[in-house]
């Protein structure tokens, strides 16, 4: 799936004269803690350097890594790296914001926070004597609030020259230990995927002030980034727009920060052993190793900070009291000692097929992250499963593993339901197999087989209804290659063409022909109102009334609200007709402009409401809004206000 965020990248266009940070200025970088680590942070909006969450991030963080044995450290602020408390021209300014109105000064101090950190990350992880050479040091990073962006989007710059930026080198990447975020204004709770990233006490009812970066992470940082978001956070958690910035000042600084500390400092160990490829460098002695059946099934773990787990299909389920612990019938006896370390490393999920029941008797069978409820002992033994096979876990982090369909399970999962149906789940939604032929000729396995509940029926099977989700990219029996958006899919004419719009051949899934027929094509099943779409050649386009409408810059798509698009084929996008008085959107079609007045389109003309009043009382939504741009809709036929 290849989505990119569009608030940032309209950031390039607006700010052309900021000057890219230089190797010059990082070469005043704090001195290589080789065997050792370097801590860096990217304070808030309007914060001064050395600010109350900088402090507490610095004190709670050199306390932890001192106590995990990563005894030599150094300190250094983004905007501040020279250390000369002054912020120079390309240097990372934090600049004040207005969260109500989000102007390009937010948006200028973000690309350039972004590029000094590529830059000096990049110059530090380099071999000398163009780079610093740094090569036995992690680097842990911390951002809050705008300072979280900042990090957020320097992660996701995977490739060099993507729209004029740089990104972090391959040496620079596998140098960061850990990424702290704090109150980011793109988080993403993501409710219902994989994301290992959540952390603190967001609902999955909220969203971000900015809109979530997505995806939120490149994989390579999923199982080294964690996100704090807490639920009273009007920046990165908004659940009422009343509340305003809620605790966003102060919650981080007072809770968060110091909760975060231990997991920032066991990953900055990990990652600092596996670059000096031991962990006795600089004076340091390793932990014992844990015995070497430790994630075998029900294996009890004793953490050394006293916490008991438990072990089930690879995964860990932390026991919230001795109380709990006992009654699922654990004993203490023959527990596994393991280090902080080492419990960082395992997963929360585990793996398919793997049985888990609750204190209260629900039996649950896990396939693709997501736990499918098993209705009856009769379903659980027709499917093939004996008693005992279970294993008892604590409540919390059970729940924490989401149900289906809330929870959709990750792309590629293969499940079977008690009628038999065999399935694969591509972008949220089933694709059945016709035959066990196709299912094998199609490249899977019997071994990828899970045999789940029959609430395997609450999950949609593919249609142009219930589609895969926008992104999704597809592939025949016979090799053609489909991405889906909007409701529709789209044909790519050539591998050249798959390839040069930014897929890769491991972002495909192998679907059966039956239901990927039943997703209709576009141009004739039209994309849906409000899918955004990227041509090959850069233009992009929103779809409203059956017709497509022309952004004239990354700017203007931005400002319109916009931050995520998906990159299809010419031909089918091209059988669309671009919206004008030879192409009018279809009657009823309700559009809005920069301004704030609401057009419908009535008998080949658009219609403005004088009110939202008449608005709403002629039964129209917001939700049937559209945002497009001003000169296509300005070259409409315009009827008046409606009476």
């Amino acid at each position: 799936m290849r989505r990119v965020a569009l608030a940032f990248v309209a950031t390039l266009v607006a700010t052309t004269a900021v000057a890219l940070a230089t190797a010059t200025s990082a070469q005043a970088d704090p001195s290589c803690q080789n065997g050792g680590a370097y801590i860096l942070w990217a304070r808030g909006s309007g914060q001064a350097i050395g600010d109350v969450e900088a402090i507490q991030y610095q004190q709670n963080v050199q306390n932890a890594l001192d106590g995990a044995g990563v005894g030599t450290h150094a300190w250094a602020e983004l905007g501040n790296l020279d250390g000369n408390n002054h912020i120079d021209p390309g240097e990372y300014p934090a600049a004040p914001v207005s969260w109500s109105s989000i102007t390009g000064g937010y948006n200028t101090s973000v690309f350039t926070g972004v590029t000094e950190l590529i830059s000096s990350l990049n110059h530090r992880y380099t071999l000398g004597p163009i780079g610093m050479g740094c090569v036995s040091e992690t680097v842990v990073l911390g951002g809050y609030s705008q300072g979280a962006d900042v990090l957020g989007w320097a992660l996701a710059l995977t490739e060099p020259g993507v729209f004029g930026l740089p990104a972090l080198t391959p040496e620079a990447r596998s140098h960061i230990g850990f990424v702290a975020l704090y109150g980011d204004p793109k988080f993403n709770v993501a409710c219902g995927q994989n994301r290992p990233w959540v952390r603190a006490n967001a609902r999955c009812a909220s969203f971000p002030r900015l809109g979530a970066r997505s995806p939120y992470l490149p994989s390579d940082f999923l199982s080294r980034t964690g996100s704090w978001c807490d639920d009273g956070d009007g920046i990165c958690a908004v659940n009422d727009w009343t509340i305003g910035i809620g605790n966003h000042t102060t919650v981080y600084r007072d809770s968060w920060i110091q909760q975060s500390a231990a997991e920032i400092a066991a990953a900055a160990r990990l990652k600092q052993c596996s670059l000096v490829l031991s962990c006795s460098s600089g004076g340091t002695s390793a932990p014992p190793p844990p015995p070497s059946n430790y994630t075998n099934d029900r294996t009890v773990l004793h953490g050394s900070d006293g916490s008991l787990w438990v072990m089930a299909g690879g995964a860990k389920f932390y026991f919230g009291s001795m109380t709990e612990f006992y009654n699922l019938g654990y004993s203490t006896s023959g527990m596994a000692e393991v280090s902080t370390a080492t419990l960082n490393a395992i997963p929360t999920v585990p793996r398919n097929g793997t049985v888990l029941r609750s204190g209260g008797g629900q039996i649950y069978i896990v396939a693709g992250s997501a736990k499918f409820p098993v209705g009856s002992m009769t379903e659980y033994y027709n499917q093939g499963y004996v008693n005992n096979q279970w294993i008892n876990v604590p409540q919390t982090p059970l729940d924490a593993i989401g149900d289906v369909p809330g929870n959709k399970p990750t792309d590629g999962t293969v499940i079977q339901s008690p009628i038999g149906a065999l399935s694969v789940v591509v972008g949220g939604v089933k694709f059945q197999f016709g035959s066990m032929t196709e299912y094998h000729n199609l490249g899977y396995a019997d071994t990828q087989i899970v045999r789940v509940t029959a609430a395997a029926d609450t999950l949609a099977n593919a249609s142009t209804a219930t589609p895969a989700g926008n992104g999704t990219v597809l592939r025949s029996g016979g090799g053609q290659l489909y991405v889906v958006t909007g409701g529709s899919k789209f044909y790519f004419g050539s591998m050249t063409e798959y390839y040069n719009q930014g897929y890769s051949d491991w972002a495909r899934f192998n679907v059966p022909q039956g239901p990927l027929n039943a997703i209709g094509d576009a141009p004739g099943n039209m994309p849906g109102n409000g899918t955004v779409v990227h041509r090959p050649d850069g233009a992009i386009f929103v779809i409203a009334g059956g017709v497509r409408w022309h952004f004239g810059s990354m700017t203007e798509l931005a400002n319109l609200g916009y931050s995520t698009f998906t990159r299809v084929s010419q031909a089918p996008l091209d059988g669309i007709y671009d919206a004008s008085s030879s192409h009018l959107p279809a009657n009823e079609t309700v559009v809005q402009g920069t301004d704030s007045t609401l057009w419908v389109m009535k008998s080949g003309v658009r219609r403005s409401f004088t009110s939202m009043t008449q608005f709403t009382g002629m039964g129209y939504t917001t939700s049937q809004i559209i945002r497009v741009p001003d000169a296509v809709l300005n070259g409409l036929p315009s009827g008046g206000n409606l009476p």
